[in-house]
């Protein structure tokens, strides 16, 4: 198969990095082996044209800062569909970067699509809000197949969108985090995207506000990727919930620094607003930690509800606060969630995973 794949995000873009990139790579630089892949991304500092693991890389747009690279890649992509000779596009749909491409071929498509934005979008941006809202609902009403990650997402478009090809395929992670030896430190985290609204930064530094009396020395650290102000926000935040020396902002750590605290924290937290999959959870989870996270679509499938974590109410820190002090008093319970996590972990294999995804290419192929 040749294969042209439609996606913003990249592993090295500073702006982004999310877990749709990670799938991306993982997925396709297996595909590689039979099949010729090109992929396409948004333009960022320091990116170029390349090859990597018999992957083809062509950046589309600009790279002079955020806005204008998802703006240009917007009106880009469509020329980079028209230019190149493909028998299967794959377009992962961003909700602020849309691509339109079912308008631009006539060839055999499938969208990723990974989590429902919703009302989301006027909330996190009161003005632009529309604009993504309703990208989204022309992607899932457009697109005939469409994978997704989450049971609860596809159950979603199969009811609310009255949508019948959609097919679910979790998502993998680094196996060998299966490996990393497990301590205790005296810290709780959270590793990931430092996106304060989508992944409910400011509930958990509100929750972490109400254990600091009872727990005067127990750290949290944020860590993952960011823009300087985003991590600025954060630090505004603690300061607000009068927690500043004890919350730790790491950024743009290397694989190594991710895996020590992984291996290290008490439990893991994860307070999405909405999310796909929820690959980090998935990362705690083989290093046998425990996670906290919300009761949302694409949570649910990661975390299983008092058997490899807690989840709770979304947008509620006292629901959240509670969750996080019944691990902090109860070591035992802790651990065992914690063990029961990473035996589930070794479920979700990125091998599999791309089997099963060059299968489903070939039968959508084998349809038209």
């Amino acid at each position: 198969m040749r294969i042209l794949h439609l996606i913003y995000d990249d592993l090295d873009n500073p702006w982004c990095g999310g877990g749709g990139s990670q799938r991306c790579w993982e997925i396709n630089r297996r595909l590689a082996r039979h099949h010729q892949i090109t992929i396409a991304t948004g333009n960022f500092p320091g990116a170029k044209d390349e090859e990597k693991n018999g992957l083809r890389f062509i950046r589309v747009g600009s790279a002079k800062n955020y806005l204008l690279s998802r703006l240009s890649y917007t009106f880009g992509a469509r020329y980079v569909i028209q230019k190149e000779d493909f028998d299967l596009l794959i377009d992962s749909f961003s909700a602020f970067a849309p691509t339109f491409s079912s308008f631009f071929t006539d060839k055999p498509k499938i969208l990723n699509f990974y989590h429902l934005l919703g009302s989301h979008a006027l909330i996190k941006y009161p003005l632009l809000g529309f604009s993504p809202f309703w990208a989204e609902r022309y992607a899932i009403r457009s697109y005939k197949n469409i994978v997704v990650i989450s049971k609860s997402v596809q159950e979603l478009l199969e009811t609310k969108f009255k949508k019948e090809r959609v097919y679910f395929s979790p998502t993998g992670f680094d196996s060998s985090l299966l490996d990393l030896p497990v301590w205790e430190e005296n810290y709780l985290l959270y590793l990931g995207r430092l996106d304060i609204y989508m992944k409910g930064l400011d509930l958990l530094l509100e929750a972490f506000s109400s254990l600091s009396p009872r727990y005067p020395h127990l750290k949290l650290i944020l860590a993952g990727k960011s823009q300087k102000r985003d991590a600025r926000a954060l630090a505004q935040l603690a300061l607000q919930n009068q927690i500043s020396d004890q919350i730790e902002i790491l950024i743009n750590l290397d694989e190594e620094q991710k895996k020590r605290l992984l291996s290290g924290c008490l439990f893991f937290c994860m307070p999405s607003r909405f999310e796909g999959w929820g690959i980090s959870a998935m990362e705690a989870a083989a290093c046998g930690k425990a996670v906290v996270g919300s009761d949302i679509p694409g949570l649910r499938e990661a975390i299983l509800q008092e058997k490899t974590g807690i989840l709770v109410r979304p947008s509620d820190p006292e629901a959240l606060s509670q969750a996080m002090l019944r691990l902090l008093e109860d070591a035992e319970f802790r651990k065992e969630l914690g063990l029961r996590a990473k035996e589930r972990a070794r479920e979700f294999s990125w091998d599999a995973i791309a089997r099963e995804m060059e299968r489903y290419y070939q039968r959508v192929l084998s349809e038209q």
